[in-house]
């Protein structure tokens, strides 16, 4: 069996993304992980992990739809976000 099926499987959803998340963690016995996220008045937006991903499979969860509410953060937010999780100690990204 491989070194996958033994890790802890973590959810950490994506702004506007909670219920779905907490869906699937539920669903398949997962753990909910939690991120905080901000935005500055320049544009930059400001991630910051809130659950240990060490030696954990993480799946981050998002929708492709791009909803018309100023809350929502653009597609370009995810992606830098993966491989901030990844460099966290997380297994996958």
């Amino acid at each position: 069996m491989s070194l996958r099926a033994h890790l802890t499987r973590v959810i950490i959803p994506l702004p506007d993304n909670e219920a779905f998340a907490e869906a699937l963690a539920e669903v398949g016995g997962f753990e909910r992980g939690a991120l905080e996220t901000r935005r500055f008045p320049d544009g930059e937006t400001y991630v910051r992990l809130l659950t240990n991903v060490a030696d954990k499979a993480v799946d981050l969860v998002c929708s492709l739809a791009r909803p018309e509410r100023p809350t929502s953060r653009p597609p370009a937010f995810e992606w830098p976000f993966g491989s901030a999780t990844r460099s966290t100690g997380g297994s996958r990204s």
